[in-house]
């Protein structure tokens, strides 16, 4: 009986937290401060998805900080409000699968109705953590000419990623070959099949 109510209790645990890693979404986070460089709080941040007109909003906290979690991918504006400040809006902001954008914005003095409105600049920077990701088009996926249509094949499109090993990568080759050694290197991070 115990034993049961153990195990019962461990399969809700497992399903009971969303696993993050695997979630199809991407993030917005960033700090607003004043043209001093000061902090500011209680900034309205409204996002808004310029293909379903879905709206996100949030409010910057004490230090400054705001984040939007869990965005769809798509096409983003940002716009930044707060009363004695002028309006901030940044168009065209992408979010792709699992993507960590920071959006920095600085408020300038003056009134609400007039917008800054940015249209180009530095780009997103994804400074929130160390991953290095890439999405890969539907479109790279169907038109190139796969060897035997193998997925892993694609890693070499991402930048910075070579692949060492036999000139046919499919799967059979490497299960039946164990003394064949092949990686995938992404900017002199390196992963290697193991050893057999």
């Amino acid at each position: 009986m115990f034993l049961r109510a153990t195990s019962a209790f461990l399969f809700v645990m497992c399903f009971a937290f969303p696993m993050f890693a695997q979630t199809p979404s991407g993030e917005i986070s960033g700090v607003v401060s004043d043209s001093n460089g000061s902090v500011v709080a209680g900034v309205r941040i409204t996002l808004t998805n310029t293909a379903t007109n879905a709206v996100r909003e949030v409010q910057s906290n004490d230090s400054g900080l705001y984040t939007i979690p869990a965005l769809p991918p798509g096409i983003y504006t940002l716009k930044v409000e707060k009363s004695g400040f002028r309006a901030v809006e940044r168009r065209n902001i992408e979010v792709l699968v699992g993507s960590a954008n920071r959006i920095d914005v600085t408020l300038e003095v003056g009134e609400m109705t007039n917008t800054v409105e940015i249209t180009g600049g530095a780009p997103v920077l994804q400074s929130e953590n160390a991953s290095i990701g890439t999405v890969i088009e539907n479109r790279s996926i169907v038109e190139l000419p796969l060897n035997g249509r193998n997925y892993l094949q694609l890693t070499s499109l991402i930048p910075g990623a070579t692949t060492v090993g036999p000139s046919s990568m499919s799967s059979t080759q490497v299960a039946e070959r164990t003394s064949t050694r092949s990686a995938t290197c992404a900017n002199a991070a390196r992963s290697r099949a193991p050893r057999r």
